[in-house]
């Protein structure tokens, strides 16, 4: 016996701006427009960019600010982990 549980559309790219508040605290991985990626955790997002945590090296994070008008597409990962509180 096997089950497959799906979330229709949730792999699929965000469109609007709006979308991101709701994902506050999500991984998300972002596609520039220059064709570089950053993926880490979505921090906070303002009318004009969003600021993403990322991994510099195992021990080490930084945040970045990544401006909308630099954005191809940005994504949500999902994750199944237990989330730290």
């Amino acid at each position: 016996l096997r089950f497959e549980i799906s979330s229709p559309g949730a792999d699929n790219p965000l469109i609007d701006r709006r979308q991101y508040h709701q994902h506050i605290g999500r991984t998300l991985e972002v596609l520039l427009l220059d064709d570089s990626a950053e993926k880490g955790e979505l921090k906070s997002v303002s009318d004009e960019a969003l600021q993403l945590k990322v991994k510099v090296d195992k021990k080490k994070t930084d945040v970045k600010e990544i401006p909308f008008e630099n954005i191809k597409e940005s994504t949500v990962k999902i994750s199944f982990k237990k989330v730290k509180k």
